[in-house]
């Protein structure tokens, strides 16, 4: 059994079809259907898909910045019992939010263009259990400045006064200053230019072996993922279809999609045409036999089980 400190269990989640005023009542979007899979403790998972797999909407659950629909969310601190997020009272969310902290990936919409990158870092830490007051954390955020590559005298400016790739190590840093357990970095490099995707991750890594800090990271190109996750979940649909070790799946990828995933990150020609298509029921069959050149009755007709291929690599998918 891993040392996990996340462990999502047969999440899902739907949210109300709106269509305005004459809309037909009890309509849905399925977006996450029956997703499972666990964070070990400073290793980082990434759920990669396309835009509309579910993905964010997973992340949010398990921050309960949007509430489940079934499932369970266990967290394990460090020397303590494990907890079920969905069962915690107010206190004990505080307390676990304050290990669990997300990055977006819009810097410039998450960061308020008012207040000085200081108050930005400290606006949730001032209301924390461990604000040490304002003279030690004015000198804790000038160290977290320059661990993530900024000047400290940075602290007085606003946003407008930096690049796209300088916001978002002031979202980092605004992070790592509550010292969390878990960073949950969403599309982090997607709207940042290559040159600087590849300093955020490099920051992103010194960061995780500096502070044994463990990472749900969410993106859609599948070979950034496997450069920077030990653990990859492919998601299609609000299911996922493939879940490997990036090294394992970087070599063989098996599932249909999973493959379609890493010719899009080459720009290479697929048979397998189409855009995600919105679930609006639940899920009865593969959840990519809409596309898949070799789908079959049976594809449309049941969800895949599991299948073991070794070196804990599983996947979705009838194809022997």
């Amino acid at each position: 059994m891993s040392d996990y400190i996340i462990q999502a269990e047969h999440l899902t989640k739907r949210f109300t079809l709106d269509a305005g005023f004459f809309a037909k009542q009890d309509r849905f979007v399925y977006a996450v259907n029956d997703v499972s899979f666990e964070i070990e403790r400073g290793k980082t998972y990434g759920l990669v898909g396309e835009s509309g797999c579910g993905k964010t909407t997973t992340a949010r659950m398990l921050v309960r910045m949007y509430k489940a629909d079934g499932g369970d969310i266990l967290y394990k601190p460090k020397n303590s019992e494990e907890l079920n997020v969905l069962k915690m009272n107010r206190r004990q969310l505080k307390t676990y939010r304050e290990k669990i902290k997300y990055v977006f990936q819009d810097p410039s919409r998450s960061l308020n263009p008012r207040l000085t990158v200081f108050n930005i870092l400290t606006a949730s830490y001032r209301y924390s259990s461990t604000w040490p007051g304002k003279k030690i954390a004015y000198n804790e955020a000038a160290h977290i400045m320059e661990e993530v590559g900024l000047d400290p005298l940075d602290l007085e400016k606003r946003p407008s006064e930096f690049s796209g790739g300088q916001r978002q190590r002031i979202s980092i840093a605004r992070s790592l200053i509550m010292k969390p357990e878990v960073m949950f970095c969403d599309e982090v490099v997607s709207a940042l230019d290559v040159s600087v995707q590849s300093q955020i991750l490099n920051l992103l890594q010194d960061i995780r072996e500096k502070r044994a800090i463990s990472f749900l990271f969410i993106a859609h190109d599948l070979r950034v993922s496997c450069y920077f996750c030990d653990t990859i979940g492919v998601m299609y649909r609000g299911l996922i279809v493939e879940e490997a070790p990036a090294a394992e799946l970087y070599k063989t990828a098996f599932h249909p999609y999973t493959k379609l995933l890493f010719e899009g990150s080459e720009n290479s020609i697929s048979n397998s045409n189409g855009e995600i298509k919105t679930t609006l029921e639940s899920l009865h069959g593969c959840p990519f036999a809409h596309r898949c050149p070799h789908a079959c009755t049976k594809c449309i007709s049941q969800i895949p089980e599991w299948k073991n291929l070794g070196n804990g690599h599983k996947v979705r998918c009838i194809l022997e």
